[in-house]
């Protein structure tokens, strides 16, 4: 073979191994995603436009699955349920596709179950992560992902007609009723299957009998036939539970109304409560988290509002954290443009456009206005010339009357050039202010930066 020929030969065989390496690679590479990749081909044909984890506006979806504006400020994921060639109940087998807060624990039974002729559904399946949900399987909502329903062959189970007679009274989205539902035979019944009201009345139960007798409770009974279902209804009171800037577990932050009977205690489970660098109390009379209640305590008697009470998680806060950083700033008096606003801009410096200085050199203050209840218990105050006399700390929850937690002859600075105090008692206060009695010197005080922490 000529010499140039083997050349070629050397550079065709290189060529033709990397070839072969390369396809080797994309095999290896698409069958160990080829399950991401059906979800993704999934995702391409049924999501319209780019999923977003993250809504700062009001969304409005074209599914009539859902049509809501959702709450701002909250991480939200988009699940869809494929109902896997099974239809739903109004014989759509388009997927399902709703919007989870991120953290909602999900069940089988928390989604309304397809149906499939020659099949019984097992649940629901999600091909990329190899996730599964049933009744006794849950997931936690972290991420968009994509449902498919689990099939078993099989001949499905009896189906019985099981009615509610409402008694005069409502269904919102149904009307007056009675309202009938197609369940298979074993199912176990739920309470709350559906919101019912009457004006004017607590829903005291269910029973077999339209007079009233034979009560029966809807939680743990059993489909083994046709049956028929009476509400009982009692006189009661609205009783309104407001979330007071939360939401509830499902992610809405619109108050709950219901009607409960007449001197009876207050007997409601209430749902799991959250809102963001906050813990939940318990609930109270007045907005302000004023007048706290039991609520197994409460003997209705009439229609209340509760609001939730809520308290700063000093755990979401950290040295890192300055809680003065976009308060609201006032001060006594300010010279040219140092004025208050300057000293909580998170620039330490000391020059004139970033720090505060009075006017002069008799009693000063410096406040800062968080807006709302927080708790601190730790202050820095970076300072020029040492200059801050006969000065205390207070802390105040109206503006007007005023509590001292520290006071001292004269704040000296450390190094860095800061003055610093912290109490290992918390402090919940919407105003903190530097009260300076006097100037050490013949110069106004001056504050470079008013910083306020929460380390627990």
């Amino acid at each position: 073979m000529k010499k140039g020929s083997q050349k070629r030969w050397q550079f065709a065989r290189s060529g033709l191994g990397f070839l072969l390496v390369l396809i080797l690679v994309l095999v290896l590479f698409s069958g160990s995603n080829a399950l991401a990749q059906t979800d993704e081909a999934f995702m391409s044909d049924y999501v319209k436009g780019e999923v977003t984890n993250t809504f700062t506006g009001d969304i409005s979806m074209s599914n009539k699955k859902y049509e809501e504006v959702l709450p701002l400020g909250y991480i939200w994921h988009e699940v869809i349920f494929n109902p896997n060639g099974g239809l739903w109940g109004e014989g759509d087998d388009e997927p399902m596709r709703i919007m989870f807060l991120h953290g909602h624990v999900l069940y089988a039974w928390v989604i309304e179950e397809p149906i499939r002729t020659g099949y019984i559904f097992k649940g629901w399946h999600a091909l990329q992560g190899l996730t599964t949900i049933t009744d006794s399987e849950k997931w936690i909502v972290e991420s968009s992902k994509v449902f498919h329903a689990l099939w078993e062959y099989g001949t499905p189970p009896d189906i019985h007609e099981i009615t509610f007679n409402l008694n005069d009274g409502q269904v919102p989205s149904l009307g007056y009723g009675p309202i009938v539902y197609n369940f298979p035979h074993g199912q176990v019944l739920w309470d709350n299957i559906f919101a019912i009201n009457r004006d004017g009345y607590a829903l005291m139960g269910w029973c077999l009998v339209g007079d009233g007798t034979s009560l029966v409770s809807l939680s743990g009974w059993i489909v083994e036939g046709p049956q028929t279902f009476y509400a009982i209804w009692v006189p009661g009171h609205e009783i309104i539970f407001n979330t007071n800037g939360g939401l509830w577990w499902y992610g809405h932050d619109v108050s709950r109304v219901y009607m409960f009977p007449h001197g009876q205690y207050l007997s409601w489970n209430a749902h799991p409560l959250m809102r963001t660098d906050y813990i939940f109390m318990g609930w109270c009379l007045v907005g302000d988290g004023t007048l706290p209640v039991s609520l197994s305590e409460w003997i209705i008697e009439g229609p209340q509002t509760f609001f939730a009470m809520w308290e700063r998680d000093g755990n979401s806060a950290c040295e890192n954290t300055n809680l003065a950083l976009g308060a609201t700033m006032t001060a006594s008096s300010a010279q040219g443009v140092r004025t208050a606003d300057r000293a909580n801009n998170g620039i330490r410096s000391g020059a004139a456009t970033d720090s505060w200085s009075a006017t002069g050199i008799g009693q000063e203050w410096l406040m800062v206005d968080f807006g709302e209840q927080l708790n601190f218990n730790h202050i820095k105050i970076y300072q020029g010339g040492n200059r801050i006399a006969n000065y205390r700390f207070e802390y105040s929850n109206d503006g007007v009357n005023w509590t001292i937690f520290h006071f001292g002859n004269r704040i000296m600075e450390a190094t860095p050039v800061y003055y610093e105090f912290a109490t290992s008692t918390r402090i919940q206060a919407q105003f903190v202010r530097l009260l300076s009695e006097n100037s050490f010197g013949v110069l106004p005080i001056v504050v470079f930066e008013f910083e306020i922490y929460y380390m627990p």
